[in-house]
């Protein structure tokens, strides 16, 4: 079998810690557009879920969930910048921006 699994890369943030980001598995992207539907309906999306879809230890091991209350109230607690840093780097890493999507068109 191959092992296609995402691999996480390290993030440094602006004073100067570091932290991992996976990016979007197939399940992950599902779970991320049904997020999105979802919030739309119920007050927008936030920084700690899309965080918390993507940070994750060295191995790759998502250390959040989105999904739990206490996790989203743990990760309200964070500084509101780092929460963006880690969002655009899972985005990148998932081949979700909008250069990403420009490259893969000239492709």
């Amino acid at each position: 079998m191959i092992d296609l699994k995402p691999i996480p890369k390290e993030l440094e943030l602006p004073d100067g810690r570091k932290v991992f980001v996976r990016p979007l598995s197939g399940k992950g992207r599902k779970q991320y557009r049904e997020y999105c539907e979802h919030a739309k309906e119920n007050g927008g999306i936030t920084a700690e879920a899309v965080a918390a879809m993507g940070l994750c230890d060295a191995e790759g091991k998502l250390v959040y969930d989105f999904n739990n209350p206490q996790d989203m109230e743990t990760l309200s607690e964070f500084d509101g910048a780092i929460l963006d840093e880690i969002g655009i780097k899972l985005f990148e890493v998932s081949g979700l921006t909008k250069k990403a999507e420009e490259d893969a068109e000239k492709n």
